[in-house]
């Protein structure tokens, strides 16, 4: 089920998460016999924070063989070790939620919650020959869909880079992100590119860009859900979404609560959803003061308490707009004292202090008294 290619990529892109590097998805970064100090440019702490997310995700530290991924930093021995936890103990993942706040949580799944709803998604791929990922394989998206789906399909994972956008298959899967799809678009221009199928998640396709896709010819599913629940619906075109056949919705106090029918869990909700004929729904607004950003969770209310935390930053606001097609920050920000001087000085250190999915793109100062 878990075909070794896959793990080698669920350990590089989480070595790419511990040291904050982008590898793009390259195949180089995942082709046999690298290191993760000499090839992808770890040092010895970072190997060994990588250690824990791996012993975390895949339950390592759980069985009785001899596992111990810091004996070396060889990217195929960890993947055999890891391969050999799993033949031992196959039952359980945990995943990291995605937090701002600098304390993210983590959740496990049942693997046999999570391949059902892969059976369902393998009904829409039935011929898939392929996957393109564009999505780290660590996630809980990135593993359904580059860990899960292949081992169930029994096809291999292709990246980005090794694409020949003029030979692309009419049966290749591209898996993204909906600001993914805005940077893929654009090859599709040429009319000899065959049109193939397509997956979207992490956030919510607008309705434009949703109908930008479908244009071109690509058979787009595009799925909701999260870390903590794992998918809750998928829909294809820009109507309502489906529930998966095996969850319900019921109502308690007035409040909509979804309900895993197999064991009569009550599943969490971050989104405000409309029901339609009890399976289906739309999505209205998060509970919460968060929005995504390049396929990343972002708290407002953290990024606001952190800049706030700069010298000469007084106070500031932050709030989310759409541009063509993502969501992006814009703030107001209060200066203790002001200047053009300062504004500048300001600017640059929330650049410095923020990462890239967390800083703002348009920058608005209060008027100076």
């Amino acid at each position: 089920m878990f075909l070794e290619q896959c793990i080698r990529n669920v350990l590089v892109d989480l070595a790419g998460f511990v040291s904050k590097q982008n590898f793009t998805k390259h195949h180089k970064y995942y082709a046999p016999d690298l290191k993760f100090q000499d090839n992808l440019g770890l040092d010895s702490i970072q190997i060994m924070e990588l250690a824990a997310h791996v012993n975390s995700l895949f339950h390592v530290f759980e069985t009785d063989k001899k596992n111990y991924l810091l004996e070396d930093d060889l990217v195929d021995n960890w993947v055999q070790k890891v391969t050999s936890a799993r033949s031992e103990k196959n039952n359980q993942f945990t995943f990291r939620t995605s937090g701002t706040s600098g304390n993210p949580g983590s959740v496990t799944h049942d693997l046999y919650f999570l391949m059902r709803e892969v059976a369902v998604l393998a009904g829409f791929f039935n011929n898939a020959s392929e996957i393109i990922t564009y999505v780290p394989a660590y996630s809980i998206y990135g593993f359904l869909f580059t860990v899960l789906l292949p081992g169930y399909l029994n096809i291999p994972v292709v990246h980005a880079s090794e694409v020949q956008w003029d030979q692309l298959s009419s049966t290749a899967i591209l898996v993204a992100t909906p600001f993914n799809w805005t940077l893929i678009l654009p090859a599709f221009k040429k009319s000899d590119i065959k049109a193939c199928f397509g997956v979207s998640a992490t956030a919510t396709l607008t309705p434009a860009l949703n109908n930008m896709i479908v244009d071109k010819g690509i058979d787009l599913v595009e799925v909701y859900g999260s870390t903590e629940t794992s998918g809750i619906g998928y829909r294809k075109g820009t109507g309502s979404f489906q529930l998966f056949p095996y969850l319900s919705f019921d109502h308690c106090n007035d409040k909509i609560i979804l309900i895993d029918k197999e064991n009569n869990l009550q599943l969490p909700l971050q989104d405000e959803l409309t029901i339609q004929e009890n399976t289906y729904f739309t999505i209205n607004k998060r509970k919460d003061n968060k929005v995504n950003i390049a396929g990343n969770l972002v708290d407002l209310s953290d990024v606001e308490a952190t800049i706030e935390k700069i010298d000469n930053i007084k106070h500031c606001t932050i709030s989310a707009k759409m541009v063509e097609h993502n969501t992006q920050l814009s703030i107001t920000i209060s200066l203790k004292q002001d200047s053009d001087a300062l504004r500048a000085l300001a600017i640059e250190s929330i650049k410095q202090q923020l990462p890239a999915h967390q800083t703002p793109r348009f920058y608005y100062f209060q008027t100076r008294e």
